[in-house]
């Protein structure tokens, strides 16, 4: 008698958790959109920047001064390290303190390589990704360095 009724329990218990388990694996999440996979690497290098700021008080002013972060944000340092991406080196982030930022912004901070001659992704300061096409680019404010320097578009070690 104390056999069946353990195993009742155990059925009931294991009936439980499969109910449990099966709704957890529906697919309410939303897969990524063709935007969020193309643009994964500025995503990332938004982040990465992000992060810099927030540790040294002062935006990077080359490569190197990402090259700690490189394993949080692999395709980051690597789309910048092959010249797949671009970065107006020490462009003010706005608000890098908030995980998402409200401030509005148009200015480019990072780009895919590629964009000022065939359009392409870009970052902006407020670490929003937008699509634009060369002349969208072209005409676009790009960011600011945060010092008396200069800035640079090529990634530099």
């Amino acid at each position: 008698m104390k056999m069946q009724r353990r195993l009742w329990v155990a059925g009931l218990f294991l009936a439980g958790a499969s109910t449990l388990f099966a709704a957890g694996c529906g697919s309410s999440t939303p897969a990524p959109t063709q935007e969020v996979i193309e643009s994964i690497n500025l995503r990332e290098l938004g982040e990465a920047y992000r992060t810099y700021v927030l540790a040294k008080k002062s935006s990077p002013k080359k490569l190197t001064d990402l090259r700690e972060y490189e394993a949080g944000y692999p395709m980051a340092l690597l789309g910048l390290k092959n010249g797949e991406l671009e970065v107006f080196w020490e462009g003010e982030l706005l608000e890098p303190e908030a995980v998402f930022p409200e401030a509005k912004s148009d200015k480019i901070l990072a780009f895919e390589s590629k964009t000022p001659k065939e359009g392409g992704y870009v970052l902006l300061t407020n670490r929003a990704i937008k699509k634009m096409t060369p002349e969208e680019f072209k005409s676009a404010p790009k960011a600011a360095p945060t010092s008396s320097s200069t800035g640079t578009t090529k990634a530099t070690p």
